[in-house]
């Protein structure tokens, strides 16, 4: 009878720690919404361009045409109503041509050959949304592809919360994903991209990546979401790759003796980790290798610059690359107005000043990460500047620097009074962030969005309804935060580990492993 009331209380305990990262989970899914209310159809993030490669998708072209018309490069075919309903819309956008607006010759079966941008990109994302252009015309069906891509990928998010939900300090999970969350990935997330998907692939690994390195043996609920990022990662963007190995690195630095004990206690599992994300890896090089080669043989832009011309032009749009990881809105290179990127960085920087700095390994680790997420921008300016000019955008590179404020969490110091503080600053932060892009974005777009000032279709709501949006996400994210604190703020985050009959509890920092069968500490 004790036995079963115990389960009980236990079952009964596990649901109370778990439903801040529902409200967490809900909380980013307004946050997101308001973004889809606010942002036209067609109209960010080259969105036409993904539009009307998911809808060649749809009808069966995997690749580009491979003989496009004169004047179409990169062309693929789609659905004419839809091409219709974005020409406006494209060509009011401040980077793009007619070329890339306008629609093209006829196509089979009531579509058009039009100039996609992603007509060269890995077809997984495209599989994955296209059904939703099937639901119904010209920009309803961006919106309709929106809210199908954004299931998917809260799907994944909803995942790595879940997984997060496990570790013994679930605080530590919702501070990093809260910060991680800053409006330019809310807003990547809300638009008609494989971008938001990566991201969210790119938490889901780095939370399966901690989990991993908690446990001496893990189970089936650690190794699935971590294959299923890793192959994600690999297949989504030709930069996943890059990001696998860097963060595995990391990893290596911060838990590698733990790390390379998995290989004598899961040998079975890792090898099988490893086979399914490495066939992933290989299909993305076969795929980078035989289509994206093809765009350097474009004309080059600056066809007189070299490296260090590359470089320095690199160096000097620094702080703008910066700028560019909270926001940019809309278009690709727009820098956020000052008080959006200051009330991200203050909760950022506190974060970053909580952590212990008297562990060596961790230190490392998020220096070397930090330290490529810098410095890589500027490595990729100088790399790319001939043939495309500085064609950087900082969303690039989020799904590996989602990583920071994460591992900057889980190894800050547990001193209440300073974890209230910047818990408190980081919300009201993150709300003035958040309603102040999107104040901004309401006003870019009733000023430029064809769709807005000349055929008067958006917004299909009031002005207020994406500000209450907004505020109920951030209120959530708040509440959810509060409520996965637990009474000893100071104590050491430790996980329980599933070791047989055993039952462990390990330590982030320098592993110290002790055994409830015996008195032995493994070092």
């Amino acid at each position: 009878m004790n036995r079963s009331i115990r389960s009980v209380f236990s079952v009964y305990r596990e649901r109370v720690r778990r439903w801040p990262f529902g409200a967490l989970l809900l909380g980013l899914v307004f946050q997101v919404a308001a973004w889809i209310l606010v942002i036209p159809p067609y109209s960010t993030y080259d969105e036409f361009d993904h539009v009307y490669r998911a809808s060649s998708v749809w009808h069966g072209q995997l690749t580009g045409l491979p003989d496009p018309p004169a004047g179409y490069p990169g062309a693929v075919i789609a659905d004419r109503d839809l091409v219709r309903g974005g020409v406006l819309e494209c060509m009011g956008l401040p980077y793009t041509s007619t070329t890339r607006c306008n629609v093209g010759p006829p196509g089979p079966d009531g579509t058009v050959i039009v100039t996609s941008g992603a007509a060269l990109y890995n077809p997984l994302y495209y599989v994955l949304v296209s059904p939703a252009t099937a639901v119904g015309h010209g920009a309803d069906t961006v919106l309709w592809l929106r809210v199908w891509s954004g299931l998917i990928t809260f799907a994944v998010v909803g995942w790595a919360l879940f997984l997060a939900s496990t570790w013994s300090r679930p605080d530590t999970a919702v501070r990093g994903v809260i910060l991680a969350a800053s409006p330019m990935l809310t807003i990547s997330m809300a638009v008609v991209a494989p971008n938001g998907l990566e991201m969210a692939s790119g938490l889901l690994w780095w939370v399966g990546l901690v989990s991993l390195s908690r446990h001496e043996r893990p189970g089936a609920r650690v190794w699935i979401p971590l294959v299923v990022a890793g192959c994600l990662l690999a297949l989504l963007r030709s930069l996943g790759p890059l990001f696998l190995v860097v963060s595995v690195v990391i990893m290596l630095v911060w838990r590698g003796p733990h790390l390379r004990r998995l290989w004598s206690t899961s040998r079975r599992e890792l090898a099988t980790a490893l086979t399914f994300v490495g066939l992933s890896l290989a299909i993305s090089a076969g795929w980078v290798l035989t289509q994206h080669f093809d765009a350097f043989e474009t004309r080059p832009l600056f066809p007189d610059a070299d490296l260090l011309t590359g470089f320095w032009v690199s160096v000097q749009q620094s702080p703008t690359v910066v700028a560019l990881f909270v926001a940019a809105i809309p278009a690709r290179n727009l820098a956020p107005p000052l008080i959006v990127v200051a009330a991200w960085l203050i909760p950022f920087v506190l974060l970053l000043l909580n952590v212990d700095r008297r562990r060596r390994r961790p230190m490392i680790a998020m220096v070397v990460l930090a330290g490529f997420v810098v410095t890589f921008p500027l490595l990729f300016g100088a790399l790319t500047f001939r043939n495309f000019g500085f064609a950087w955008q900082s969303r690039y590179i989020l799904p590996l620097a989602i990583g920071i404020p994460l591992l900057a969490a889980v190894n800050g110091l547990r001193i209440p009074a300073r974890v209230r503080v910047n818990d408190a600053v980081a919300i009201a932060c993150v709300l003035i962030a958040q309603l102040a892009t999107i104040r901004f974005g309401q006003q870019w777009y009733d000023d430029h969005s064809p769709l807005i000032r000349v055929l008067h279709q958006f917004p299909l709501v009031d002005r207020w309804v994406p500000t209450l949006t907004v505020v109920l996400g951030v209120g959530l994210t708040g509440v959810a935060l509060f409520a996965a604190r637990t009474g000893d703020e100071c104590g050491p985050e430790t996980l329980k580990v599933n070791s047989g009959s055993t039952s462990e509890q390990v330590d982030p920092g320098p592993v110290s492993v002790r055994r409830a069968t015996d008195s032995t500490t493994v070092p």
